[in-house]
C-alpha cells in the first residue's frame, strides 16, 4: 500500500511539474517571449498567448526563485521570500520546490507559479474530482483559501495563498486514513510557523 502511495504521489508530483512548466514557458514546443537574464538571475518570460487557469485572463508569467527551498539541520526550511519551522518528525527534501514527508509517508508539497490574482482558481486547478471549500486558514498572518477533495485513504488537503506577486499553494496527501488526523496537525503546524520576509 505504501508503495502504491509513493508512486501515487510521484506521478502527481510529474503532473503538477508538467503544469508548472506549461503555465511559465507555455505549450511544449513553443518558445519563451524573452531571452534568460544575466546569470545570477532569475529569467522572466514575456506574456504569454493564453493562461492555463483562464484563456482570457493574459497575466504576466515569470518563474520565481520563490520555489528554492532549503533545510537547516535545527530544522527552519526557507526559501525566497519565506521561512517555516518544519513539522515534528517530518523531513524535508530541500530541492527546488518544497517537498516534506512523515515517517508514516504522509507528504506535503508546495508548488509555487506566478500569482493569478484568485488564489480560489490556483487551488482548484490541482483538484482531480470534486472539491470541498473549507473555510479560509492563516498562512503565516495571510488569509488562505482552504479546499479538501476525497475521503478515507484517498484525500487531498490544499491551502494557497498569493504573496508578493506569486502564487504559492500546499498540498496535503496522508499515507492513508489512518494518517488524515496527524498530518493535518503537521500542515497547520506548517502554515502557522510560516513567516513571509
Amino acid at each position: 500500500m505504501k508503495a502504491v502511495v509513493i508512486g501515487l504521489g510521484l506521478a502527481l508530483l510529474a503532473v503538477f511539474g508538467y503544469v508548472g512548466y506549461v503555465w511559465v514557458n507555455g505549450p511544449i514546443g513553443t518558445k519563451p517571449t524573452s531571452t534568460p537574464a544575466v546569470s545570477g538571475r532569475t529569467p522572466t518570460l514575456g506574456t504569454p498567448t493564453r493562461s492555463v487557469l483562464t484563456p482570457t485572463r493574459g497575466a504576466t508569467t515569470g518563474r520565481t526563485s520563490a520555489s528554492a527551498a532549503t533545510t537547516t539541520p535545527s530544522g527552519t526550511i526557507s526559501g525566497p521570500g519565506w521561512r517555516a519551522t518544519l513539522p515534528d518528525g517530518w523531513e524535508s527534501s530541500g530541492g527546488p520546490e518544497l517537498t516534506l514527508w512523515s515517517p508514516d509517508y504522509d507528504s506535503i508539497f508546495m508548488v509555487v507559479a506566478p500569482a493569478t490574482g484568485n488564489p480560489d482558481d490556483t487551488c482548484t486547478l490541482f483538484a482531480g474530482g470534486s472539491v470541498t471549500k473549507l473555510p479560509d486558514v492563516a498562512w503565516g498572518g495571510r488569509t488562505a483559501v482552504a479546499y479538501e477533495e476525497g475521503t478515507g485513504d484517498d484525500y487531498y488537503a490544499y491551502r494557497c495563498v498569493e504573496y508578493a506577486g506569486t502564487s504559492y499553494s500546499l498540498v496535503l496527501m496522508p499515507a492513508d486514513a489512518s494518517t488524515r488526523s496527524s498530518s493535518t496537525k503537521a500542515l497547520e503546524s506548517l502554515l502557522s510557523s510560516w513567516v513571509w520576509l
